[in-house]
């Protein structure tokens, strides 16, 4: 039988936190529970007190509850606070760049070594194009000039002077300040278009003898290749002497032949004359290859 003295002796540390009325009621729990033969209702008892205290010990420990809780409160907040900011700062932070970089793309091709065909060129920022011979030179003829927003698709640029052998080219944009936005290389194989005077001319010709030469890869898709004939080293189209009803001017892809190209001779310079120069030249939308001679005086006309 448990008797009450053992029970204080139990519970002396617990009775000894106790004061006044507090441990008048503990007492007589304890009292009323070891007549009643149910000492196992203490530990229950001990467990409340230990798990979430009596009322007397929460009254007792009010002010530190208070404390704690209000201390927790405010970490809890302040925590959520934090949180909040971060996520507020997520929120309202600086925009991510949007990258819209430069891009030069030349691929391996055959040319005629007087222009170059770029596949794709775009710009973030005004960039000049610059053509790279193996040489370290720029060929290219006229500057060109991207700015934002510009993009070329399949263009070909005119290279001057033009390439003379196969070789491996740079194309660059670069910007004013001389730095390089984009670069590629290309590997440009030289299958010249070209056109010559397969016998000199004479005084009084009214007739050509050209040797001409097209690739049979070159496109062809700026209009037809034409030859045409001008009077004096210019290629100025007001200036042209050739029979523009000739058919044998029109020259495909893949010729390489001697042609007869008859002149016009309803215009100025024809006949020839000795010492008169004359040019020659194979275009589509443009020269593409031009050959200018002098005109032999053989004193017959």
């Amino acid at each position: 039988m448990v008797t009450v003295q053992g029970f204080i002796q139990v519970y002396e540390l617990r009775l000894d936190m106790l004061e006044g009325s507090s441990r008048r009621r503990f007492l007589g729990v304890i009292t009323a529970a070891a007549s009643a033969g149910l000492a196992g209702c203490f530990g229950s008892d001990d467990e409340d007190d230990s798990g979430g205290g009596s009322q007397d010990e929460g009254e007792e420990e009010e002010p530190n509850g208070d404390g704690t809780e209000s201390n927790n409160g405010t970490d809890e907040g302040d925590n959520g606070d934090e949180t909040n900011d971060s996520q507020d700062n997520d929120g309202v932070g600086p925009e991510p760049d949007i990258e819209t970089d430069s891009v030069i793309i030349v691929d391996d091709q055959i040319s005629s070594g007087g222009r170059l065909e770029i596949t794709e060129a775009s710009a973030d920022r005004d960039v000049d194009i610059v053509v790279e011979n193996e040489s370290g030179a720029n060929v290219i003829e006229d500057e060109i000039t991207l700015s934002l927003g510009d993009q070329f698709e399949d263009t070909f640029i005119s290279l001057e002077p033009v390439l003379e052998s196969s070789q491996t080219v740079t194309v660059k944009l670069v910007t004013e300040n001389d730095e390089i936005a984009a670069v590629s290389t290309a590997a440009i194989t030289i299958d010249a278009a070209a056109i010559s005077f397969e016998s000199q001319p004479k005084d009084g010709d009214s007739e050509l003898a050209l040797d001409v030469n097209l690739p049979s890869n070159y496109d062809d898709s700026n209009g037809s290749i034409t030859i045409l004939v001008f009077n004096s080293e210019t290629t100025d189209l007001s200036q042209r002497i050739d029979d523009a009803a000739d058919g044998s001017r029109i020259v495909e892809p893949g010729t390489s032949e001697t042609r007869g190209i008859n002149l016009d001779v309803d215009v100025d310079g024809v006949p020839l004359s000795g010492g008169q120069q004359i040019t020659a030249a194979l275009s589509d939308d443009g020269p593409i290859v031009v050959e200018t001679t002098t005109v032999e005086d053989n004193g017959d006309y």
